[in-house]
């Protein structure tokens, strides 16, 4: 499940639609 979250997160960065606040959510998962 871990993956699919990260890889959607991935996808956000690349479509340029990262919120402000989602790399503290990308830290989590990191973690």
């Amino acid at each position: 499940m871990k993956n699919t979250i990260y890889k959607e997160l991935k996808t956000k960065i690349m479509s340029g639609k990262l919120l402000p606040g989602s790399s503290l959510v990308e830290r989590e998962i990191s973690d």
